[in-house]
């Protein structure tokens, strides 16, 4: 699992958001959340527009500012898909 941010969301009141980034070894519907709102898997293509929906929360989220987010993004999926 690679860490990839964290962030506190002032106007959430101050919502903790942290962000990782693993390869997925099991279907999603069996992965069990012991902590946190929600879970959520996101395409590269999805995470570049700033913006993340929650279908189980219903609204939007912003993606944590980071400037190595998108370049650590293609090059863990240019190692997972090797």
């Amino acid at each position: 699992m690679y860490k990839m941010g964290f962030d506190v969301v002032r106007d959430l009141g101050n919502l903790s958001i942290h962000s990782y980034c693993c390869p997925l070894t099991i279907i999603i519907e069996k992965i069990d959340l012991q902590e946190g709102m929600d879970l959520c898997l996101f395409s590269l293509k999805e995470i570049v527009t700033k913006e993340l929906y929650s279908r189980r929360i219903r609204r939007f989220f912003p993606v944590i500012e980071s400037p190595y987010l998108v370049d650590t993004m293609k090059k863990l999926d240019l190692y997972f898909t090797l």
